[in-house]
């Protein structure tokens, strides 16, 4: 693992079942702004759109969030079954966008609410996410 990619852990599944992912699926992270329970809570959706569960916290409280206040980008992709049930191993890497056209792209397709930021491929930078 380099320093740039982490192994983590989607826990809490068992609340959105039956949505999941598959191994080597690409999944998208969205920081809960509004989250009455949880202000880390880093939610996690697969490709089809469906939350599948949360990042795990200690992670998604001293790694993710604060690398989202600095404007990085996330790639997240499942990289097997969980050790803790109800939960997938994924892999957090920086995201790099082969080329700067496609990342705009992707930029401006997503439709983000006051709720969720989606900081898997968006620009996060000035959005709001204290």
């Amino acid at each position: 693992m380099d320093k740039d990619t982490i192994e983590t852990h989607v826990i809490e599944m068992d609340k959105f079942y039956p949505n999941t992912a598959e191994m080597g699926e690409e999944l998208s992270i969205y920081r809960r702004l509004a989250d009455i329970y949880d202000a880390t809570a880093v939610a996690i959706r697969n490709a089809q759109g469906e939350f599948i569960g949360y990042l795990d916290r200690e992670i998604a409280e001293t790694v993710v969030i604060p690398a989202i206040k600095q404007g990085t980008k996330f790639q997240c992709v499942v990289t097997g079954e969980g050790e803790i049930p109800n939960s997938l191993r994924v892999q957090l890497s920086e995201y790099q966008p082969m080329d700067e056209s496609a990342d705009e792209e992707i930029d401006q397709e997503l439709d983000l609410d006051d709720l969720e930021v989606d900081v898997s491929k968006a620009d996060v930078s000035k959005a709001d996410v204290s």
